[in-house]
């Protein structure tokens, strides 16, 4: 289940309203220099989290390297101006470049590590940034800090403080509607599926590796925006400026107001922050108790205000109506209508394409998993692939679709050789997978899960995302109706479609993954026990779907352990032990089945004329 609207659209822009409205009222109130200075330096650090909270949050990156761009950035801006004379107009693009460069460069470890391996690798940097600046004594001017730099300014006019301020406040307005744009678009969807499940996002044709590069370049841009109006503004840096209680507040600011979501960092910052000057920020508590503060709400605070508030408006509103809470309930089964819409058919240069496996083998260490494997998927056909476990099924599965390299032999999807090529190419190719646990994004819906199948394929433009052209927007809206035409075509009803994934039965989300792979037009799907945990009439469900999929031309490789599903649904039975194929047969023919096939079905072989009410006919 899931409440819908966790909170509602007028009250989410009335309240947004409120908070900017106040913010830019803020000089109204205090209008001396040192309060508004306070008030800047919050707003930096706030920018700060913007940028994290888009890494972390929405992309599932965790780079705490924040303090070390506000630097890289607030210097390049800082020596270009010391030393050239250039205003703020001119050292903001340099700022941007270098601070996107050192970005990527601090994100380089998370190609091979992830979580807080990966921060570690950010730690360091921080811990050395002093040093580094130090060692450019010459340009940053060391430990007596760089002076010198120009200060905001129109012409020769001095801003000033309050202008200063709302400069400050229009940078941060400006990055914070630029990642909630980013984040809506299809190119966040990505990202939350490169968060959530990254083996996926493989699978979907999303190449790891240029969507972390992106993600680095722009979440470098908020702190690059901050470091060089801060420079400018106060025309004095130091290296100690932008330390470790700048990561202490980040984190426990974002982890309060809300991991993922946009406004909660604001708020859970401006708490933070009001917390540290309140001790003092040159007290040697500062650490200890942000320290604390970090661990208790990463304890108790879990999903953050935005979401408690959204439970308390939820309950808010059920007291206010004599209806109860507003629920979806959802089915454990789906019926597919006869009548359900048909997909529409892959395109002609993917259209009936087969697979063809000649001499796999592969080791680990000295236990040979797949040894000489030959096999041929006909185009347009189910095959199903069974064998006891341990027998090298998926790991022949994670070859064919690129994510296990062999020591030897071919994979040829149609006419192309695929032998050895990276996953996000396969996905291009047009093989699509599933897993034996469904890799979903339980805080997206069904819908936008399904969706995800052809946003992995597309080429998600994050400048497009950002400025959203009328092309765009027709483009989205374009995709999530075709992937509400794959949900259909599964038989799912709109209250299943605009449900979040999280909530689904276990038949549902199998069914929801396939869907996905659907919806990548992909000509060759390959599923890996699509019938686990699912009862007889999921079961006939999922043979309906697949059976759909096949009339239209699909080719489809299952490995599954329900015997009696592969015997109802596939056109050929291929048997798989200690890592070699030992024997194939057709289960329309049983009486021409090798000894070894049959002994293997045992009990389970079947007259399918006598298969039980529900269940697909053999094709």
């Amino acid at each position: 289940m899931r409440r819908q609207n966790d909170v509602a659209p007028p009250a989410r822009r009335l309240v947004g309203f409120a908070v900017m409205l106040g913010a830019v009222c803020v000089p109204l109130f205090f209008s001396k220099s040192f309060d508004l200075a306070r008030f800047e330096l919050a707003i930096v650090v706030i920018l700060a989290a913007v940028g994290f909270n888009f890494a972390f949050g929405i992309s599932g990156q965790l780079a705490i390297g924040q303090p070390v761009l506000l630097a890289v950035g607030g210097y390049t801006a800082g020596i270009l101006s010391a030393t050239r004379g250039w205003g703020f107009e001119k050292t903001i693009v340099p700022a941007i470049l270098a601070t996107m460069a050192v970005s990527v460069l601090l994100g380089l470890p998370s190609l091979r590590i992830r979580g807080w391996y990966f921060a570690i690798t950010s730690f360091f940097a921080i811990n050395i940034q002093p040093d580094v600046l130090e060692l450019l004594e010459k340009h940053t001017g060391g430990s007596r800090g760089l002076v010198g730099i120009e200060s905001l300014k129109v012409g020769d006019t001095v801003l000033e403080p309050w202008v200063v301020y709302e400069i400050f406040l229009a940078a941060l307005i400006l990055c914070f509607l630029g990642a909630t744009t980013l984040s809506r678009s299809g190119w966040g969807l990505s990202m939350r599926l490169l968060r959530d499940q990254p083996v996926a996002s493989a699978a979907t044709g999303l190449n790891p590796v240029w969507a972390k590069a992106r993600v680095y370049l722009l979440t470098a841009i908020p702190c690059a925006v901050a470091g060089s109006v801060y420079a400018h503004s106060v025309r004095y840096l130091a290296p100690t400026v932008f330390n470790f209680n700048l990561v202490l507040v980040i984190l426990g600011g974002t982890f309060l107001g809300g991991l993922g979501t946009m406004w909660g960092p604001i708020i859970g910052v401006s708490v933070f922050q009001a917390i540290s000057l309140w001790i003092g920020p040159f007290s040697p508590y500062n650490q200890l108790f942000l320290g604390v503060a970090v661990l208790v709400t990463a304890v108790l605070f879990k999903g953050g205000i935005i979401e408690g508030a959204g439970r308390v408006a939820d309950r808010v509103r059920s007291l206010r109506s004599d209806a109860p809470e507003v629920e979806v309930e959802v089915e454990d089964t789906v019926d597919v209508p006869s009548d359900a819409p048909q997909v529409v058919d892959v395109g002609p240069s993917m259209a009936q394409v087969g697979l063809r496996v000649a001499g796999i083998e592969k080791h680990f260490g000295g236990n040979k998993v797949l040894v000489g494997i030959d096999l041929d998927v006909p185009a347009g056909t189910m095959v199903g692939f069974v064998g006891p476990n341990g027998s090298g099924k998926t790991t022949l599965l994670n070859i064919i679709s690129g994510f296990v390299e062999s020591d030897s032999g071919t994979v040829r999807l149609g006419d192309v050789d695929i032998t050895g090529t990276p996953t996000h190419k396969v996905a291009a190719l047009g093989l699509a997978r599933t897993f034996q646990v469904p890799r979903l994004v339980d805080d997206l819906t069904v819908g936008e899960n399904v969706e995800l199948g052809e946003i992995g394929l597309d080429r998600q433009r994050a400048l497009a995302g950002l400025f959203r052209p009328p092309g765009f927007r027709r483009k989205d809206r374009e995709r999530a109706e075709r992937a509400r035409h794959v949900c259909r075509f599964l038989g799912f009803s709109e209250e299943v479609i605009s449900t979040e994934a999280g909530s689904l039965p276990l038949g549902l989300k199998r069914l929801t993954e396939i869907g996905r792979a659907i919806a990548a037009g992909a000509p060759m799907i390959c599923l890996d026990e699509p019938a686990a945990g699912l009862d007889d009439a999921e079961r006939a469900a999922l043979g309906v779907v697949l059976q759909r999929l096949v009339a239209q031309g699909r080719t489809i490789l299952v490995i599954e352990h329900n015997l009696r599903f592969v015997l109802e649904s596939c056109d050929s039975v291929v048997l798989l032990a200690d890592g070699r194929i030992v024997g194939e047969g057709d289960p329309a023919e049983q009486a021409t089945w090798p000894s070894v096939l049959t002994d293997y079905f045992g009990t389970y072989l079947l007259d399918l004329d006598d298969a039980p009410t529900g269940a697909p006919a053999a094709r």
